[in-house]
């Protein structure tokens, strides 16, 4: 069994990217999988070229500030005040270079406040009364098939100390607590702990049987639509992971790899698919678009000349920009 001592990654994965790319390896990671299985086309724009970023935003500040002090307090057991002193910090830091000037600027006392909320919430103490930690920021790059790896960072890894089993912990910001109904049909979404339990207990030869797998949900605000009724609580949603449930995961990621890199093939969210994958046309021979998919995209509108209405375009950009994909960052 490899050793299981307390590790923080980022070291260690800065030396397994460098190595990986001297053997000319290629990786993917969840935000990169469930990109790609939102919309193929959103994909090739924004990471398999990139050819277009996306704006800075105040969720992605605040989410940076307080993954870091969770992580920062567990690996230097800060007290409550240094905790909420360290979060001030970088929250403000992480305004200052990606957003000033922006309007959601103005909101940062508000998020400041709600972040502060949240630190004080978490019982580092109670949680880590009955677990031992075994690691933070946890890298993984996992072999998946070929040439093709799986990349990404546990949050937080336990062990009972009575029990033994293990324990994978996933810190979730979110403006207001998850409504579950709409959150487990998210089939793509739930697939990332899957995954993060499989290619863990591979990387540590651990019986998956011995694993518990959790999200912890940092809520802000109680209400958004009426924030005046405070700030939000901690939710714990606790995930299953049938053996089926890991190969339907894996499956779709080694389907996904072939896509991108095989079959280059980066099919747009807009256009309606039959049961066989194909896509639909309306009486008149044109494709049925569905536009709820692109409601919150740079690109929506259909006349954006990275992203209009022609099916094939994934292939026109292709040809256009043929480089070396700037992949996995």
């Amino acid at each position: 069994m490899t050793s299981l001592e307390k590790v923080s990654g980022k070291k260690e994965m800065m030396a397994i990217m460098e190595q990986a790319k001297k053997d000319g390896k290629k990786h993917i990671s969840f935000s990169e999988f469930d990109l790609f299985n939102k919309c193929g086309h959103k994909h090739l724009v924004f990471k398999h070229l990139a050819l277009e970023t996306e704006p800075p935003s105040i969720h992605l500040a605040f989410g940076d500030a307080i993954h870091a002090s969770i992580e920062r307090t567990i690996e230097d057991s800060l007290g409550l005040q240094n905790r909420i002193d360290f979060f001030r910090e970088r929250f403000r830091k992480n305004m200052d270079d990606t957003m000033k000037g922006e309007p959601a600027y103005s909101e940062m006392d508000d998020f400041m406040g709600q972040g502060c909320n949240i630190l004080s919430m978490i019982d580092f103490e109670a949680l880590l009364r009955d677990y031992e930690v075994v690691a933070v920021e946890e890298p993984l790059y996992q072999h998946i098939y070929g040439n093709f790896y799986f990349k990404g960072f546990i949050d937080l890894v336990l062990k009972h100390k009575t029990t033994g089993r293990y324990l994978i912990l996933d810190w979730k910001t979110s403006t207001v607590a998850w409504i579950l109904k709409y959150k487990l049909a998210d089939v793509v979404f739930l697939m990332q702990m899957k995954l993060y339990k499989y290619f863990w207990a591979r990387k540590h030869d651990v019986n998956l049987s011995k694993i518990d797998v959790k999200y912890m949900v940092l809520n802000r605000l109680a209400d958004k639509k009426n924030p005046k009724k405070g700030y939000g609580e901690l939710q714990e949603v606790s995930m299953t992971s049938a053996q089926s449930e890991v190969r339907d995961a894996l499956e779709l990621v080694a389907k996904t790899i072939k896509s991108i890199h095989l079959d280059k093939k980066f099919p747009k969210a807009k256009f309606v698919l039959d049961e066989y994958g194909r896509i639909q046309n309306d009486k008149s021979g044109r494709p049925l678009v569905d536009d709820k998919p692109c409601m919150f995209c740079k690109l929506k509108g259909g006349k954006h000349p990275l992203c209009n209405s022609n099916i094939d375009q994934d292939q026109t950009l292709l040809a256009e920009h043929a480089a070396v994909p700037k992949m996995g960052k």
